[in-house]
């Protein structure tokens, strides 16, 4: 700032006198070089010597405006300093002025606001003596504390334990095992009974008559349906059925099958149908359809059972009864719009739907005639006469 004040002040003015103080010390060196060449004798002399003298007073009045000129320009930047100071000034101060309002209107806002009573909280204080936890002790399990709860019966007889002590030394009486069935029924020994002869055409496995005394029969509902040879197909399930001692023989019954109810006494004596002939030997591939269901009521005499069915009179084969594979696809056949150039053929793997103008249109198992390739994937190729572009990721190539 004081350098500015010096410049103003007493630089600028002064080689401004200095420059005003040559222009008139030039006005009176120009009479001067005129009076002189008027009187001069020697012409040339004078010539010289008002040459010499212009080129001196040029030189001394530009060195002067040069002075003058960078003393201004430098009075200029230091004003353009100043300038962008006080503008910054300036900014300074309007940014504070706006924040003194933001204050105040906050305050404002605040004095129209309700103050919010916030309670005080105490702090948390860890206990002075911590609670101890308990060790952890594996308690055995009770498996008789839910024996009371619910509506189930106790019972407290002293079946059950003679029962455990007859399996512990590996005996078990009929008397015993009848005894811990379920609850209500009658523990009284089975009367004892006389089982029935059966005749020798019909003993077989399934239908000999257990003991009154043994223990419940298995009977294997497997052996009285027609199954495959395989053992995947059916599975054979053994369901145990407690049958009682048989009752008196009555005059007529039937040999049932297995479903539950107790055998029945053999029929009497009569001329006996011939045994069935064998069913021949069928491939483990091929099932029969299962016999006719087996009716509620059993027939009343033997000959009122129906007879098993007849043996089929051919043998099944396997590679008859799949059907013939579909026939080769014939590409022999071309037609006449194919190139006569193409570089490969392919056929399509999906159906394609043409994208733009130039693509092909085409769906699965169709030919195509390749006859050029791009390196971007695209191929094109001719189809049913029409030339265009597709994805080569859409075809395979037939060799």
């Amino acid at each position: 700032m004081a350098e500015m004040q010096s410049l103003l002040q007493r630089d600028i003015p002064a080689d401004r006198q200095a420059l005003m103080e040559s222009s008139a010390n030039l006005q009176k060196l120009a009479e001067y070089c005129e009076t002189n060449y008027i009187q001069a004798k020697d012409k040339t002399k004078a010539f010289e010597e008002t040459k010499a003298f212009a080129a001196q007073s040029l030189a001394s009045v530009a060195n002067q405006i040069n002075n003058l000129a960078e003393k201004v320009v430098k009075l200029l930047d230091l004003q353009t300093l100043e300038l962008s100071k006080m503008e910054s000034s300036v900014n300074f101060i309007s940014q504070k002025v706006e924040m003194h309002k933001e204050k105040v209107a906050r305050r404002e806002i605040g004095l129209l606001a309700v103050p919010k009573t916030t309670p005080r909280i105490a702090k948390i204080i860890p206990p002075t003596n911590p609670v101890q936890r308990e060790k952890y002790t594996r308690k055995p399990i009770v498996f008789t504390i839910l024996d009371d709860t619910g509506h189930g019966v106790k019972d407290m007889s002293n079946h059950v334990r003679v029962g455990t002590l007859s399996r512990r030394y590996g005996h078990t009486s009929t008397s015993s095992i009848s005894s811990q069935g379920t609850l209500g029924r009658s523990t009284k020994a089975p009367r004892p009974v006389q089982p029935p002869v059966v005749p020798n055409v019909y003993s077989s496995p399934v239908t000999n008559s257990p003991p009154a005394d043994g223990p419940p029969r298995l009977v294997d509902i497997s052996k009285n349906r027609n199954s495959c040879g395989s053992q995947n197909m059916v599975m054979p399930v053994t369901v145990a059925v407690s049958i009682p001692p048989p009752p008196p023989p009555p005059p007529i019954a039937c040999e049932p099958d297995g479903n539950g109810l107790p055998p029945a006494p053999p029929p009497p004596p009569m001329e006996l149908l011939p045994p069935p002939a064998p069913p021949p030997q069928i491939s483990n591939e091929v099932c029969l359809p299962p016999p006719a269901p087996l009716m509620s009521d059993p027939p009343s005499s033997v000959t009122d059972c129906p007879p098993p069915p007849p043996p089929p009179d051919f043998m099944l084969d396997l590679h008859e009864l799949t059907p013939p594979p579909p026939p080769p696809i014939d590409y022999l056949d071309e037609p006449q719009w194919i190139p006569a150039n193409y570089i490969e053929k392919a056929v399509a793997l999906y159906t394609y739907n043409k994208q733009s103008d130039g693509d092909l249109t085409f769906q699965e198992g169709e030919i195509i005639y390749v006859i050029a390739k791009n390196e971007n994937g695209w191929f094109e190729g001719v189809i049913n006469g029409l030339t265009g572009y597709f994805p080569s990721n859409y075809v395979q190539r037939l060799d």
